[in-house]
């Protein structure tokens, strides 16, 4: 049964969601849990392989370079090769993620401006979601919050010769129907139900609404329940 499988770019890239398991577990970035990380990143990365996401290749140079550090870590600390005059396997990782922080701070702001501008002199709608926290909006933060969701689903059972899986077209209608009949809003593990396949099936055509810009996500602070929001009117 292969007529659920769909390729979805990936938004965001391996700095990112580095960032992410660093802020998500409040990590000393000076000071990387290299081992714990390199295993969350790992984690992440197999989940997208199992979605079918297309994972850009530096998504896995990215994996390569994070066991190389590893497994420099391992060694005794005289016999660890100093690269570029550094020390600690860790400070150019260290001093990439910084640099790009500080771009990516810059560009957030940059961003808020812009929505906050657009609040003020609309180009056309209502503008309810262009502004406030709307940090929700990473592919990591979903990803997240969906290994909760499959972590809970029942255990997969043998697929049926001949039974018709789930289609993205349907899950696509699913998903419409819940934000329409919601009226407003839909809590984001509200979405799925039933087995593993579904699950999963429905979150890949979540994605598919959200790069459409058919919905967004919000989540107003870390760890709050992410809402899904129609952009759009459903009929």
């Amino acid at each position: 049964m292969t007529d659920y499988r769909v390729r979805l770019p990936v938004y965001e890239g391996p700095l990112d969601l580095l960032l992410f398991l660093i802020q998500e577990d409040e990590l000393d970035i000076y000071d990387i849990p290299i081992a714990r990380v390199t295993e969350q990143y790992i984690a992440y990365l197999e989940l997208m392989q199992e979605l079918d996401l297309a994972v850009a290749g530096e998504f896995f140079v990215m994996a390569a370079t994070l066991m190389e550090i590893k497994s420099a870590m391992l060694l005794p600390r005289g016999d660890v090769p100093k690269a570029e005059g550094l020390e600690d396997p860790r400070a150019l990782l260290v001093a990439q993620l910084l640099e790009y922080q500080r771009f990516k701070g810059a560009a957030g702001e940059l961003a808020a401006r812009e929505a906050e501008q657009s609040s003020k002199y609309p180009a056309g709608g209502d503008g309810r979601f262009s502004g406030g926290a709307a940090s929700g909006e990473s592919i990591f933060i979903l990803l997240d919050a969906f290994r909760g969701v499959l972590a809970r689903a029942p255990e997969a059972r043998d697929v049926v010769p001949g039974l018709r899986g789930p289609t993205i077209e349907d899950r696509l209608a699913y998903v419409r129907r819940r934000l329409k009949d919601a009226g407003g809003r839909v809590r984001f593990d509200a979405l799925f139900e039933g087995p593993r396949i579904v699950i999963i099936v429905t979150f890949l055509a979540l994605l598919e609404l959200l790069r459409a810009g058919e919905c967004r996500v919000r989540q107003d602070r870390t760890f709050d329940e992410i809402w899904i929001y129609p952009t759009l009117a459903l009929v």
